[in-house]
């Protein structure tokens, strides 16, 4: 099994996670320094996406970006004092 994140399925999530809270494609595309069609595109997976897009993706929608790339929330195992 293939456990690399596929693009469209992080597209999708990007997608999911933007309708939920509301936002539209301008405000996307403005909170992370793209065009609104460059947002659309990238959105919809068919082109890949950098880690600073992703980063401010994240940022806006208020998750981390572990979710986005793996669909799961992150879990801390373990910390020390």
């Amino acid at each position: 099994m293939d456990a690399t994140p596929k693009i469209p399925e992080i597209a999708e999530r990007i997608r999911a996670l933007r309708e939920m809270c509301g936002f539209t494609v301008e405000k996307m595309a403005e909170a992370t320094g793209v065009t609104a069609e460059e947002f659309a595109r990238l959105e919809t997976g068919s082109e890949d996406f950098g880690f600073t897009f992703l980063y401010k993706c994240a940022d806006k929608l208020g998750v981390d970006i572990i979710e986005i790339i793996t669909g799961r929330d992150p879990k801390l195992s373990g910390f020390s004092l």
